[in-house]
């Protein structure tokens, strides 16, 4: 019995890496959540026909939705307090401005945060990672192991994402350069995003469900999103929404005045020829 989830979640870390590394290299982004979903759904298949999991041993069981809809609403309302305070934070809100937040149309951010983010991000990766390897390893592992090992693997899942940011997020002007900047990145991000997927394995093992981080992960995303989305207001050397504006009223007002000191002076001068 062990044997054979063993070798069911190997082959689904295998299917993982290599997806991962076609999705951040290969796919383009618009075929991001078609091909995410189909993972996630072949994955599933795997898992139900290799390991012979149901439904509910996965956390996609109608019976533990309930559940994981009111914890993961809990999780979701603390989780992204702590993201708002972050964005907000004068320490740290220099990070949430990341270029390709900040040159994106309004379309494409509703785009990000209403489909992106929950379809082609929190439910593939939750479904994956807490519902079938999760699942899987906690038939032959205890619960602690089987968290470590798919936490673990979540933290490397990010690893190319982690190098994309690199080169449009300010994270990039207090790292070194070249690859030692790289590994300092990734070193910081496989830990915290493994302690994030942590969070979530807990949250799916209390409501039986992966709805709760599936919520949860939606909602940390999103509110990053919007993080950096407002950022623009408090970048270094651009006015606050009104203040331009306020700005060349000022300068406008400004020029007036001094063409009409120089009129008057022209006038007083020709009168004294």
């Amino acid at each position: 019995m062990k044997r054979r989830e063993r070798a069911t979640a190997a082959a689904v870390g295998l299917l993982a890496a290599g997806y991962n590394v076609a999705v951040n290299r290969v796919l383009p982004p618009r075929t991001h959540v078609p091909a995410n979903l189909a993972f996630a759904a072949a994955v599933c298949g795997l898992g139900r026909a290799a390991a012979r999991v149901s439904w509910s041993d996965l956390g996609l069981g109608r019976a533990e939705a309930r559940s994981g809809f009111r914890i993961g609403s809990k999780a979701s309302l603390a989780s992204a307090a702590l993201v708002a305070a972050a964005a907000a934070a004068p320490g740290t809100r220099r990070f949430f401005a990341d270029e390709r937040i900040l040159r994106s149309s309004r379309g494409a951010a509703v785009y990000e945060m209403c489909v992106r983010i929950p379809l082609a991000t929190a439910l593939p990766e939750e479904v994956v990672f807490r519902g079938v390897l999760l699942s899987v390893l906690s038939r032959s592992h205890t619960t602690a192991t089987a968290i470590a090992w798919t936490s673990t693997l979540f933290g490397l899942w990010h690893v190319l994402p982690t190098f994309d940011t690199m080169r449009t997020n300010p994270i990039k002007d207090v790292l070194p350069e070249g690859w030692l900047g790289y590994s300092a990145a990734a070193g910081a991000a496989i830990p915290s995003t493994a302690a994030t997927g942590a969070l979530f394995a807990l949250l799916r093992n209390r409501s039986g469900s992966v709805v709760a981080p599936v919520l949860t992960h939606t909602a940390i995303n999103a509110t990053a999103y919007i993080g950096g989305r407002l950022s623009r207001r408090h970048r270094p050397g651009q006015p606050i929404r009104g203040e331009g504006c306020r700005h060349d009223r000022h300068r406008e007002q400004s020029a007036w005045a001094t063409d009409s000191v120089g009129k008057r002076r022209a006038r007083r001068n020709s009168w004294h020829q």
